[in-house]
């Protein structure tokens, strides 16, 4: 999805291109759980998402970010309340 376009004072402060696209992407973890996750408005701690493929990752609703390199255990932004606390694994395939 188009965000917006880069400004010109961005351009120049990462060499970047005036006017390019910014875009939004996320991982397939990521879009898992906002598929399975009906009312964003309403979610509460704990809520959690396993999706299984060629990766096995859960992700879960959690008020506290998480971060330990020794287990893998990281945390991404949900919003100015959540963060999606999880891991990942290979499955092996």
């Amino acid at each position: 999805s188009v965000m917006g376009h880069i400004t010109k004072n961005a351009a120049k402060m990462f060499n970047l291109r005036e006017g390019a696209s910014l875009v939004a992407g996320t991982t397939d973890s990521i879009a898992a759980f906002f598929a399975c996750t009906h009312d964003l408005e309403n979610l509460t701690p704990g809520v959690a998402v396993t999706s299984l493929g060629s990766t096995t990752a859960l992700k879960l609703v959690s008020t506290i970010r998480v971060d330990d390199a020794s287990t893998g255990v990281y945390s991404h932004r949900l919003d100015d309340k959540f963060w999606l606390v999880g891991g990942a694994s290979n499955a092996g395939t």
